[in-house]
């Protein structure tokens, strides 16, 4: 026996998806909900267990619920793929308002005693390789305080026959042969010193240079320079800093 269902436009069809008159899709009836689960020996009837919620994954950082569907922590952005947290900002530091001052003084100079170590120095010695002149052996140095302001200071060798007198005087002993009598000429100028050779038979140097200073030309120096002439003489030039009271 056939079954007849009414199709939503009226007509019955014989068939129970479209309507076999106006073709119209059939209503399909909901499927019913499913049957509550009973729990064997339970005398009031039957139990319903609840489904189990999924688990709730922490952030491992701050503790704090992590979304599935983000793969930062929302908290602390934590990324759970890669263990890691996010750097930090880097913060520039914010420029300062206030302008230079044009017209702030300058620092005051270094003020002091200016002073010329005399030593023997074996190096220079051995690169000149001048075998008429023995080096000293057990001279220890001389310190020699340079004036204020005044005339040059000269730098030479003694010598009562030919009238000279230098304010640093090689003559020894030991004496460094190898100096000219009238060799060279320390220079003040303004805060420091400027050093002059005389045209001097074996030269000046300066530091660790070794081309000689050109003669009667003034070459600037400052605290620490270092001043090689004759066969070892090693002249240093130094600034003692006035001490604070």
């Amino acid at each position: 026996m056939s079954t007849t269902l009414t199709c939503p436009n009226g007509h019955s069809s014989t068939e129970s998806d479209y309507c076999s008159v106006c073709g119209t899709l059939m209503a399909v009836p909901a499927p019913a909900p499913p049957s509550p689960v009973p729990v064997p020996g339970d005398d009031d009837g039957p139990t319903f267990i609840p489904r189990p919620k999924p688990p709730v994954e922490e952030c491992p950082n701050c503790s704090s619920e992590l979304d599935p569907t983000s793969k930062f922590c929302e908290v602390c952005g934590y990324d759970p793929t890669t263990g890691s947290l996010p750097k930090p900002p880097v913060v520039s530091p914010a420029a300062s308002d206030v302008a230079p001052d044009d017209d702030a003084a300058p620092d005051a100079p270094v003020t002091g005693t200016w002073v010329v170590v005399v030593a023997a120095d074996r190096a220079y010695y051995d690169r000149n390789q001048v075998a008429e002149v023995q080096f000293p052996l057990g001279v220890p140095p001389r310190v020699i305080e340079l004036p204020v302001a005044g005339d040059p200071v000269a730098i030479g060798r003694r010598s009562a026959s030919r009238g000279t007198n230098p304010a640093i005087d090689l003559a020894g002993p030991p004496e460094d042969a190898a100096v000219s009598h009238t060799h060279a000429s320390l220079l003040r100028e303004g805060d420091g010193w400027s050093l002059v050779d005389h045209g001097s038979t074996n030269g000046t140097y300066v530091n660790e240079t070794t081309d000689p200073v050109p003669a009667n030309t003034p070459m600037p120096l400052k605290a620490g320079d270092r001043i090689y002439l004759g066969a070892w003489t090693k002249l240093t030039l130094e600034l003692h800093p006035d001490q604070p009271n």
